[in-house]
C-alpha cells in the first residue's frame, strides 16, 4: 500500500474554513453572550421591577450597573474576535 506524504492545503488540513475559530475560543465567546443576556435582564428586571430582593433606593444602581456589565461583556467579544481572528494560525 502507498502512503502519500504530500502537505494538504491549509483549509484541507483544518477541515475548516480559513476565518473560523478553534471551537474552545467560540465556546468562551458564546459564554460571553449569555452572561450578557443575563446581566441585560438582571439589570431591566431591577429597574423596571418591584421586588424585595435589593432595597428601593439601591435597585436602580444595581440595574444600571448590570446593563453596563452587558454592553461590556458584548465589546469584549466584538475584541476577542478581532484579535482571535487576527493571530489564529493557519493550519
Amino acid at each position: 500500500m502507498t502512503q502519500d506524504f504530500r502537505q494538504a492545503s491549509p483549509v484541507q488540513a483544518s477541515g475548516a474554513r480559513a476565518g473560523q475559530l478553534e471551537p474552545g475560543r467560540r465556546m468562551v465567546l458564546m459564554m460571553l453572550y449569555a452572561s450578557s443576556i443575563a446581566f441585560l435582564l438582571g439589570g431591566v428586571w431591577l429597574l423596571l421591577g418591584e421586588q424585595g430582593v435589593v432595597p428601593p433606593d439601591v435597585a436602580p444602581m444595581v440595574g444600571i450597573a448590570f446593563i453596563i456589565t452587558a454592553i461590556s461583556d458584548v465589546v469584549a467579544v466584538a475584541v476577542l474576535k478581532k484579535v482571535w481572528s487576527r493571530n489564529t494560525p493557519v493550519r
